[in-house]
């Protein structure tokens, strides 16, 4: 099983990794077939490694998300505290939100 996640991963980010496609996360090499992303992303969190995501591409999704959530953010921000820090600050203040309501 271990050699098939490994093969997975290999195949995704040999062709780029993913990129986000209108707010959804999809293979580079194939940005159609956004089901091969899901795997891909739980084959990464089986093998207990962290999954390549354009880095400009992760940092638009964040920037979105705190926009979609009348938040501000700017260059510097990220810049300081690092894209990795910013996204799970994102992710955390999305959750609560989702919990509050």
């Amino acid at each position: 099983m271990s050699e098939a996640l490994h093969m997975l991963r290999d195949a995704i980010e040999a062709t780029g990794g993913l990129i986000s496609d209108e707010g959804h996360l999809v293979p580079k090499g194939d940005p159609e077939w956004a089901d091969l992303a899901d795997a891909y992303l739980e084959a990464c969190k089986e093998l207990g490694v962290k999954p390549m995501i354009d880095d400009n591409e992760r940092c638009a999704r964040v920037k979105e998300k705190l926009v979609n959530n009348n938040c501000g953010l700017s260059d510097e921000l990220v810049e300081h505290f690092g894209l990795d820090a910013m996204e799970r600050f994102v992710e955390a203040l999305l959750n609560d939100d989702e919990e509050e309501d």
